[in-house]
């Protein structure tokens, strides 16, 4: 899912479903390469405020976009992290600024390793709150 997909996507489930009490945002990867950083950043921010006023009772909880061996929309991997990585501060800065009344302090993490490594299954997620 691209990040312009999330918030129709949002307002559709919100009619038929009740609000959560925490909502994990995990999306905007498939966006990177295909749109500008800078449009991608603040459309970031305009949709995380959007979701905030679409369920204002729901803790929001954004997980960072993951590092990749192969991107969609480019070939230049060094490029693409960078991207990924300023997106990921971006939207942590966002929370401290503008949301964090809305967003809880709490950070998802996920290790990820090569397939040969997985001996014990797939990777682990670990949500820490301070």
């Amino acid at each position: 899912m691209v990040l312009s997909q999330l918030l129709p996507k949002l307002r559709v489930l919100r009619r038929i479903e009740n609000d959560p009490d925490i909502l994990i945002i995990y999306c905007g990867a498939n966006s990177l390469g295909l749109i500008e950083l800078k449009s991608l950043l603040e459309k970031l921010q305009d949709t995380l405020e959007q979701i905030a006023k679409l369920f204002p009772r729901s803790k929001l909880v954004w997980s960072n976009l993951l590092p990749r061996f192969n991107w969609r929309y480019s070939e230049d991997i060094r490029a693409m992290e960078d991207s990924r990585k300023r997106v990921n501060r971006e939207a942590i800065l966002l929370r401290e600024k503008k949301m964090s009344k809305l967003w809880p302090p709490v950070t998802i993490c996920v290790e990820v390793l090569p397939p040969s490594l997985m001996v014990f299954g797939p990777p682990i997620v670990a949500v820490a709150a301070p």
